[in-house]
């Protein structure tokens, strides 16, 4: 769908159990693309955590970040990816067990989106929950 829509419906077959989402968004003449993954016909009892801290969208003032998440329910283990693009690991990429927070040092100094990609292991099946962050712009010592 083009133009200024603010939602878009979709049909879900019932055999789908994660439905994966693309919004491309322009700003300043520039394409950027936010990812989301959704359970669809989900388990009961069942829910992938979400990244609270910071907040999404935030310009980072350091050179290290503390990535905090909500507990999700019934997961058994989270993962952890940070890169320069939707879906990279360059920056930072970890199983962190149980943890609901990780924090990434050393992250480059200019300016750049840093895509964080939380993985929830639920069950045989790894759903991810997305955020995107700024980097500074400058080394802070």
């Amino acid at each position: 769908m083009m133009g200024k829509a603010l939602s878009q419906e979709v049909t879900i077959p019932s055999n789908v159990t994660t439905l994966y989402a693309r919004l491309h968004t322009r700003i300043d003449g520039r394409w950027e693309a936010v990812d989301a993954a959704y359970l669809a016909n989900a388990r009961p009892n069942s829910r992938p955590a979400e990244i609270t801290s910071p907040r999404p969208g935030t310009i980072l003032q350091e050179n290290s970040v503390r990535i905090e998440w909500s507990g999700g329910i019934g997961v058994h283990e989270y993962r952890i990816d940070v890169g320069s693009l939707p879906g990279g690991t360059d920056i930072f990429s970890r199983n962190v067990g149980q943890a609901t927070d990780v924090t990434v040092q050393d992250l480059p100094a200019d300016g750049r989106f840093l895509y964080v990609r939380l993985w929830n292991r639920l069950g045989f099946d790894w759903i991810p929950s997305y955020a995107v962050f700024k980097a500074p712009a400058t080394r802070l010592e």
